[in-house]
Parts: structure tokens; sequence; C-alpha cells
């Protein structure tokens, strides 16, 4: 079955609950759907970033709509629930958290997200005033792109392809331009320090 989770609940109805199992594969998270008073159960494609705490799914919304079904079971309620092969938690259904190819779902409290973040800011203060003579584009949006790598691997998104390189495009263009504000300040301030030293 090569649908989407969108269809399944079309067909069945909202679903029960929905699963979250950390998979093999370091970093992927598999979702599934279940409808428990039907005795059935959906699985979806792995998603490439780790899976919510129990906590941290309790307090969202869904999943994507457009994750691929890669497998179904059936079977009486207890069993989805016993099952080891079934995901490790779940959380009652609150319907979908986004639309088709968005990016919403963000995991927060990943500190690699802030070292990263801080290291490319770091990275561009040394870089706005030891080559002052580069454009701050130059040096703005390889920050840029460092500082979005976490982030947007943070993000669910219904496919693995496409829709990452869509993501991490447009948010390194977005800190990018920030970035080129932030250099163009840090160098502002640079030769006013230097104007009013030399004076």
């Amino acid at each position: 079955m090569r649908d989407f989770f969108k269809a399944a609940v079309q067909k069945f109805g909202p679903p029960d609950y929905v699963g979250y199992n950390s998979l093999y594969w370091a970093g992927t998270c598999g979702v599934s759907l279940s409808w428990s008073s039907k005795g059935i159960s959906i699985s979806g494609d792995a998603l490439p970033k780790a899976c919510p705490s129990k906590e941290e799914a309790e307090n969202r919304q869904g999943p994507n709509p457009n994750i691929k079904v890669t497998a179904v079971a059936f079977g009486v309620p207890e069993d989805l629930h016993s099952d080891s092969t079934f995901p490790a938690f779940y959380v009652p259904w609150r319907g979908f958290g986004e639309g088709s190819l968005l990016f919403l779902d963000f995991v927060p409290g990943d500190p690699r997200m802030w070292l990263v973040i801080l290291g490319s800011l770091v990275g561009l203060i040394f870089l706005a005033i030891w080559q002052r003579r580069w454009p701050s584009a130059v040096i703005s949006l390889p920050m840029a792109g460092i500082a979005t790598f976490l982030p947007t691997l943070q993000f669910q998104f219904s496919d693995v392809c496409i829709p990452t390189i869509v993501a991490y495009g447009f948010n390194t263009l977005v800190c990018g331009f920030v970035y080129i504000g932030v250099a163009e300040g840090i160098r502002l301030a640079w030769r006013r320090a230097h104007h009013a030293t030399a004076g």
C-alpha cells in the first residue's frame, strides 16, 4: 500500500492514537496511526529525525498528512499495543499538524542546534572583522547554511529528498539576509571603534 496518512484517515475515520518509535538506524523515527477500536494500525515512512519524547508528543498535533503508508496491520486492539514491533508509546490523536510539504513540526531542545548556531555566529563575527574586503554575502551565506543545518533537519517533512532540499535552501536564504545585516552591523561598529581609537 503506497497511500498517505490523510487517505487512511479519510477511509477509516480519525484514529485513536498516534505512535512514535525510534528505529534501529540512528536519528530516524517511525510514526504510526492506530484505530484500536477497529483493530487496525498503519505505519509510515521513517522520518530522518529523532522522535519526540512522550511529553512533547502529548503537547503537539499529529504527524504530517503526507507521510507515505508502508504497512497495514490487523488484529484485536490488545495486540496492537502489546506487540514489540509496534511503537514505543502512543498518544491520543489530535489531528494532523501540517499541510502538504510544510515544515512546521519542530522539536525543540536539541543542544547541538544551539551550538551550531552559536558557532556560525562566532565564525561570522571573525570573518566580518578579519576579511573586511569580502562582500557581506560571501561570508554570510555559508555561515547561514551552517546555522540552519540542524534546525532544518529537526523539522518533520513528508518525504526525504526534495522537501529537505527546499526547506534547507529556504531557511538558509532567509537566515542569510539576517546574517548579512549582522555582518554589516559588525563592520560598521568596528570602523567606528577603530576611528575613535585612531582619533
